[in-house]
């Protein structure tokens, strides 16, 4: 289907799902990186006493899910069944949303959240062809080196105040969601930065840096094995927490070429009725 099909259009604004052509990319690290980057992984910013026990499998609208043609076994042989259950967003999975009389194919990220009513709701974060940098922001409108620093960094690189249509304003970090290409706000209220971080410890002006959401290099870590490694820190939104960066990690910009590439139509089918023989 063409972007600009009638057909998506009007899946925009009535089923609230936002279908882009693109396919999946891996996260923007290179194979060799993986293993070090699972072994640094640096916990969010809520403290234990912040976090939230586990969902209830229970509580969890599971024929909603499958008509999306999802299926809970399916989230548990890849993986993301535990991930969805503990409030977090899961990878991206294969979405079959019947539209009509069409069906369309798509992928995105599923996440459960907690509703105004108390009860459970399901976010669909969908995939964009590219961060949509050329509107406003939860009140916030990016000056063209702003584009560029998302663009290419995929974190916003300072604090910004935001608006939210309900709420008072507050500081944020703001990065790119690398497989949605989403943009992601944290307040920056909510995120305490360590003055040590794997056996380094942090000068002044570092621990200040990083704070205000700027990146910091860092020489002599150790990963949980013991292996001493550099990488570049910065406060990563969607990741809620600090993220590690290696010299050759993909740019954000490079990521998004490289996606763009590769990316095929998004599929729609149309549901006809089956015809039955009777006799001849």
């Amino acid at each position: 289907i063409a972007n600009n099909s009638p057909v998506i259009d009007s899946f925009y604004h009535i089923m609230e799902y936002r279908l882009i052509c693109i396919r999946h990319t891996p996260p923007n690290t290179l194979p060799q990186n993986k293993a070090a980057l699972d072994s640094i992984r640096v916990s969010s910013d809520e403290s234990p006493a912040q976090k939230r026990s586990a969902i209830d499998p229970e509580k969890v609208d599971w024929k909603e899910l499958e008509r999306l043609g999802v299926s809970r076994e399916k989230l548990e042989t890849s993986g993301n069944l535990d991930r969805l259950l503990n409030w977090q967003k899961t990878g991206l999975v294969s979405l079959a949303v019947p539209f009509g009389d069409t069906t369309i194919y798509t992928e995105a990220r599923l996440a459960l959240r907690t509703g105004a009513d108390g009860r459970l709701s399901l976010n669909i974060h969908t995939l964009r062809r590219e961060p949509q940098l050329d509107f406003p922001y939860m009140g916030h409108t990016f000056s063209p080196e702003e584009k560029e620093q998302l663009l290419t960094q995929g974190n916003f690189g300072k604090t910004v105040e935001l608006t939210p249509k309900k709420g008072e304003p507050f500081r944020a970090y703001v990065s790119v969601d690398r497989l949605t290409n989403e943009l992601v706000s944290l307040r920056a209220d909510r995120v305490q930065i360590p003055h040590e971080i794997k056996g380094v410890r942090l000068s002044g002006e570092q621990h200040r840096a990083l704070t205000e959401g700027r990146p910091v290099q860092a020489e002599g870590m150790l990963s949980r094995h013991g292996k001493p490694f550099d990488a570049t820190l910065q406060v990563n939104a969607e990741k809620r927490g600090i993220e590690f960066i290696f010299k050759d990690t993909l740019s954000n910009k490079e990521r998004l070429k490289s996606s763009a590439k590769e990316a095929p139509a998004v599929r729609k089918t149309e549901n006809k009725p089956q015809k039955r023989r009777i006799g001849r």
